[in-house]
């Protein structure tokens, strides 16, 4: 597994995305909190109802479409947001198909590692 090292300022964000819908190996991702103090930057996850974001290829697995990342019918669709501001230190684990990003950061900078975990 190898790590990445991402870091946010104020005003950057992570828009909503599934990390599963690049690659149909993917199964999950990790992230570990490395600041303190950081005002905003709340990862998030958001659930969705609608058969939209989704493949209808029947040659493919059912993939959530990779064109979600900063696409504006995606981002008009009803959605549930439910947000973690995790302490210093903490890991979180989600699945690669779960539609996630974090929201604007308002003060300091957000650091974190992330890996993902690939289906063999």
């Amino acid at each position: 597994m190898n790590w990445t090292y991402l870091e946010y300022g104020p005003g950057q964000q992570c828009t909503s995305h599934a990390d599963g819908s690049f690659s149909a190996t993917q199964a999950a991702a990790i992230g570990i909190r490395l600041d303190d103090g950081t005002v905003g930057g709340e990862f998030y996850v958001e659930t969705c109802g609608s058969e939209e974001i989704w493949t209808h290829d029947p040659d493919e697995p059912t993939l959530i479409l990779p064109t979600l990342y900063d696409n504006g019918w995606f981002a008009s669709l009803p959605k549930t947001r439910w947000l973690s501001q995790p302490a210093r230190g903490t890991a979180l684990l989600w699945g690669a198909h779960l539609i996630h990003g974090a929201q604007p950061i308002v003060t300091g900078t957000s650091k974190k590692l992330t890996a993902w975990i690939e289906a063999t």
